[in-house]
């Protein structure tokens, strides 16, 4: 079986269903072993509102993962670029995982190492190393409509790998076309390289635009090993056909798996309710939306260091884009993935918000930087 699926869920009896969900995956002996968790931490908004993982469907997880003897970290980028820790915070995830003995990596904060891939569109991808290190790497999305690619489910989950404003620059130098995003998409899945995927689908979001949308509870979460045939399940269970889901295709063809599912499962009634219309279809706006969102936030030198630890700064970068001495950032080299704002010694680099930007930043972020600043190190 390809994909295992449980019904009758809420977030308040999981503890029941992850023997059945993850035992005919085969993990092995857990004890020791690193595990990662990557949910969908989009935006910091009310977690009802089912734009993002649920933090219970994460910390219940984490906490079953933590009593087999794992050690699990979660680790995710938000929309909200150089917030995600504290959206975090805000959403209770980051105390409810301190509660069950789990860690929190917020993926615009730690090294990031360039993965080699002769992949459809992309040659290398900007993963954070605490996912590369880990023994075990497990998708957790959050299924729900999306504007873009129809559903949002496994492999677009893969997104949020990328660290700080590359998410937003790949979509506007990559995703010129669905076909091209979709490729993208699956190119990223596949350098991330999950173990597994296990998603949140006890109540999803389905409907409105990018940023909205009605909850409709289901009860659901699905396991499996290949993301391909769980997101055919996904949207087979939404009442959609796979070709309503282009990200499917292009993972099949990248080699992820198989749309097949063993098992058909009996298709919501009625269906999914599909997401809006968005004006980023559109290559011209939506290029011009995806850039300017990435370049709202960038890292500026705010004292030069110390000479002895300059040559440890500029090795932050993947890119080459820190240089000197002087200390200084080379503009076109910087994909703003905003690490090197975390791991410079405090005080040297800061981030900063291009001031005609400000007040769409202070939107996106739902208030936790609600004069579009960035606080400083």
């Amino acid at each position: 079986m390809k994909v295992v699926l449980r019904d009758g869920l809420d977030y308040f009896n999981l503890d029941r269903a992850w023997d059945s969900l993850l035992a005919p995956l085969e993990l092995g002996n857990l004890a020791g072993h690193k595990v990662l968790l990557k949910p969908n931490l989009m935006l910091a908004v009310d977690p009802e509102a089912a734009t993002c993982t649920h933090p219970l469907f994460v910390i219940s997880l984490a906490q079953y993962l933590i009593e087999r003897g794992a050690q699990v970290s979660v680790g995710d980028s938000s929309g909200a670029l150089g917030l995600t820790s504290a959206g975090a915070q805000r959403i209770g995830l980051l105390r409810g995982l301190a509660q069950v003995g789990a860690s929190f990596v917020d993926f615009d904060h730690c090294p990031v190492e360039l993965v080699p891939l002769d992949g459809a569109v992309l040659r290398e991808v900007p993963l954070p190393r605490p996912l590369l290190e880990a023994d075990l790497r497990i998708n957790v999305p959050k299924l729900k409509s999306h504007t873009l690619v129809g559903l949002s489910c496994a492999v677009k989950n893969a997104m949020g790998c990328l660290p700080g404003a590359v998410k937003p620059l790949f979509h506007a130098r990559f995703g010129a076309s669905m076909d091209r995003l979709c490729a993208m998409l699956a190119d990223i899945c596949r350098a991330a390289d999950f173990d597994c995927h296990v998603v949140d689908a006890v109540v999803v979001r389905q409907g409105g635009g990018s940023q909205s949308g009605t909850p409709r509870r289901l009860g659901l979460a699905l396991a499996g090993r290949d993301p391909v045939a769980i997101d055919a399940t996904a949207a087979g269970l939404a009442g959609w056909s796979i070709d309503d889901v282009p990200t499917i295709r292009a993972a099949q063809a990248a080699g992820l798996g198989s749309p097949e599912v063993v098992e058909p499962y009996e298709p919501i009634d009625p269906p999914l309710q599909r997401a809006g219309s968005d004006l980023k279809r559109n290559r011209l706006i939506g290029r011009l939306s995806y850039t300017l969102r990435g370049r709202a936030v960038r890292p500026i030198i705010l004292r030069q260091p110390e000479a002895a630890k300059l040559e440890g700064i500029i090795e932050i970068c993947p890119w080459n884009a820190l240089v000197g001495p002087p200390l200084r950032i080379v503009r076109r080299r910087c994909w703003g993935c905003l690490t090197c704002a975390a791991l410079a010694p405090s005080g040297c680099i800061g981030l900063e918000v291009l001031r005609p930007l400000r007040a769409a930043f202070a939107k996106r972020s739902q208030g936790l930087a609600p004069n579009g600043k960035l606080p400083q190190p």
